[in-house]
């Protein structure tokens, strides 16, 4: 009796296995024929071809639709599937963008505590921490690094240049000159 039921549950794991990679194959496939789609869609409005402006116009409205689509298809997906750490590059690559980052963080709180506790995840919510410090508006933020010469030294925007703006690291760099006058013409305003 005992082996039959150790039997049934190895079956049972291989079998939930299975399914959640089928999951995340399925989802695979259906989004990359979103892709290919879209594919054709660029290629019509950004690339070098004899269509009428009318026509890419078109075309142009189609694809915001299929990005609408495609994100709202990523979300669903995920949804779905919360205890599957694979979802989280989903997230990232086709629905982060798309959200601010409170949604951001409350899309990956939703997760189970078991992927919230993957490096992966970790990661994220790293992200979020210091993108919130970074914010334009806020003090910028002091940090160290070392030169070519093996110094380190100790970076001090905060007292330097109060909230984030335009920090010139490199001004020494020609191209970088020529366009500073209007990067400080614009930055005046």
């Amino acid at each position: 009796m005992k082996n039959i039921f150790i039997i049934i549950i190895l079956t049972f794991c291989s079998l939930a296995s299975s399914l959640a990679q089928g999951k995340y194959e399925v989802f695979r496939k259906e989004m990359s024929l979103i892709e290919k789609q879209e594919n054709e869609y660029r290629k019509v409005i950004w690339g070098e071809n004899d269509f009428s402006q009318d026509y890419k116009d078109s075309v142009y409205k189609k694809h915001q639709v299929l990005v609408k689509e495609k994100v709202e298809f990523a979300k669903n997906t995920i949804r779905e599937n919360r205890d599957d750490e694979r979802f989280l590059k989903v997230l990232d690559i086709y629905v982060r963008n798309f959200l601010s980052l409170d949604e951001f963080e409350a899309e990956l709180k939703m997760f189970s505590f078991q992927v919230q506790k993957t490096e992966a995840c970790q990661r994220y919510f790293e992200f979020i921490k210091y993108a919130r410090i970074n914010t334009p508006g806020k003090q910028c933020i002091d940090f160290e690094m070392k030169g070519h010469d093996g110094k380190t030294s100790i970076n001090l925007f905060s007292s330097i240049f109060g909230p984030p703006g335009v920090a010139l690291v490199g001004q020494q760099c020609p191209p970088l000159k020529r366009c500073m006058k209007s990067i400080m013409k614009k930055a005046s305003k």
